[in-house]
Parts: C-alpha cells; sequence; structure tokens
C-alpha cells in the first residue's frame, strides 16, 4: 500500500513489548470474538482510532477482542 510508505513503524506507534503483553492478557480474558461470537479471537483492536492518543491508546473500554477473519 501507498499508504504504509508514510506510516510509523508499529513499535513508534505503541505496538511494544508492552502492547504485547497486554493484548495477550486482553485475548486470555476475552477469547470469543466480540463481532461473531463464535470464533476465537485473535487481535485486539481500538474501536475508536487512537490516532497517536497516548491515552486512548491504553484505554481499555475503547478496545475490543476480534476473530482475524472478523477485524
Amino acid at each position: 500500500m501507498r499508504y504504509d510508505r508514510y506510516r510509523k513503524s508499529a513499535a513508534q506507534r505503541g505496538y511494544n513489548a508492552r502492547w504485547q503483553r497486554y493484548r495477550k492478557i486482553f485475548l486470555q480474558e476475552h477469547p470469543i470474538c466480540a463481532n461473531c461470537r463464535n470464533a476465537p479471537a485473535s487481535v485486539v483492536d481500538h474501536i475508536k482510532p487512537h490516532k497517536g492518543d497516548y491515552d486512548l491508546f491504553w484505554d481499555a473500554g475503547k478496545q475490543v477482542d476480534a476473530a482475524q477473519i472478523s477485524a
């Protein structure tokens, strides 16, 4: 994608080791996809795009679990 050339890296956008630990715990606590309520959850998605807002990025109330196929 052309857009990807201009994006910061995942780590620069906050998806670092801390996020990986958080993601693992979140998915353990929310194992079923919130979209289809059938498949195992494999993605933690931000309901509202954080666009670099650090507080919104870590707001657990603004995150949802989803299956890879539903995301």
